[in-house]
């Protein structure tokens, strides 16, 4: 989960942390505004899914929990 919201310089760690995640087939869940700086077509590759607030990435991923305990 990279939570990215609220974003004022992009975070080059982050992003070498998404590329490596992605690479390494890992399930990656980025949390990030519409008009956040590290809206970017590498980002959007890299990331499993994207969301807008981190209530519904919080809720996916208890979805993605409970999917795996059954």
């Amino acid at each position: 989960l990279a939570d990215l919201t609220g974003a004022t310089r992009v975070s080059i760690g982050t992003m070498m942390e998404l590329a490596w995640a992605s690479e390494f087939g890992k399930h990656v869940v980025v949390v990030m505004e519409e008009d956040n700086v590290h809206r970017h077509a590498f980002v959007n590759e890299a990331s499993t899914i994207i969301y807008t607030n981190m209530e519904d990435a919080i809720k996916y991923m208890g979805n993605l929990a409970v999917m795996e305990l059954n």
